[in-house]
Order: C-alpha cells, then structure tokens, then sequence
C-alpha cells in the first residue's frame, strides 16, 4: 500500500517512504566504521593503555565524524525530496517516454515540472552546505599539519591552503548571494510550523 502526497503523487508508507533503503545504507556505513575492527573499542584500549597512537586515535575520530556527517546529510537530502510534490511526469528522453516524477514543492500550484527545485530555501541550503564543505576541508588541511607537528608549511601546502581558502570565499559568495535572494522573499510565504522546527 503506498500514501498520496498533495497532489496525487504516491509513496511507499513508513517515515522515509522510498528512501528507507538508502537511509538504512548510509547507518550501515556509519555502523561498519564503528564496528570495522571494534575501532571504538580499540581506541578505547588505546586511550587507557600505556602508550596510545595519536596518530591512530586522530584518524579513527575523522572516519567516525564523516560517517555521521553522510548519514546526517542524508537525513536532510531525504527531508527535502519528501518535501516534494513527487506526481508522475513523463518527458521525452531519446525519443521515447520517460517516467519521472515533479520536484516542485507538495501542494504547489500550477504544472508539473521534473527539473530541480529552485526554490530560494533550496538554492540558500545547497549554498550553505557548501561552505560547510569548504571550511571543514580548509580546517582538516590546517589541523593535519599541525598534528604532524609542521611550524611552516612547505610550497605544496601553503598551495593547498590557498585552493581550500579560494573555495571557502567562492563558497561564502554563493551563500551571500543565496541569502539575499531568500531574504527578499515575502514574509509568510513557505513558512514551517514550530512543530517541525528542530
């Protein structure tokens, strides 16, 4: 039995609908980095023997932080495809039909549509993971140089921390114009309820 959204469109039932499966593979991959090894537990060990590798400790921490992160990204790309409209669309690929499904909000008026969404809410959340992105790969570069105890960094580094830096401005230029877009917004259009509010 599948639900109905808004519109017509119709889902499998269950809090994540069609996207349970792959929700389910990203805690798997969240799970065998915890698990892989019982790394918790020999970091654990390491932390409360003798002579614990910083090394070791510092790397399993980063893998267990990027798992989380993929899973949590994955929760809010779910989110956002829940969010949408999801009626039946057929367009012409190559010259036969093609059965996709609209992407527009739930509930909108007007036409069906398949291209992405661009909403300004969309444009300024897609901006805003990407400076996320940016600034962390900027702050892993750094905070690995200073883990290997560097003092002044040599001219391939100093020129990837150039590149990481020139993305996180490119990055914040694309936030700062999303945000404007968003800003300039009606207020009460598109509103969430407190309830859904984190």
């Amino acid at each position: 039995m599948t639900t109905t959204s808004p519109t017509g469109g119709s889902r499998p039932p269950g809090p994540y609908g069609e996207y349970r499966e792959h929700i389910r593979d990203l805690f798997a991959s969240c799970d065998d980095v915890a698990s892989c090894d019982d790394v918790l537990g020999q970091i654990r060990r390491a932390l409360c023997g003798g002579r614990p590798s910083r090394q070791y400790v510092a790397e399993k921490s980063q893998a267990l932080r990027d798992a989380a992160a993929g899973l949590l990204r994955g929760c809010h790309d779910v989110e956002g495809c829940l969010r949408q409209c999801g009626h039946d669309v057929t367009e012409d690929w190559g010259g036969g039909p093609y059965l996709t499904e609209c992407r527009r909000e739930a509930g909108h008026e007007g036409p069906h549509l398949s291209g992405p969404p661009a909403s300004p809410m969309g444009e300024a959340t897609d901006a805003g993971r990407a400076v996320a992105r940016a600034a962390l790969a900027l702050s892993d570069h750094l905070d690995w140089l200073a883990h290997r105890g560097c003092l002044l960094p040599d001219a391939d580094d100093m020129a990837g921390l150039a590149k990481g830096l020139g993305e996180v401005g490119y990055a914040l230029t694309g936030a700062s114009r999303a945000m404007e877009v968003l800003t300039a917004v009606p207020q009460g259009q598109g509103g969430s309820d407190k309830q859904d509010r984190p």
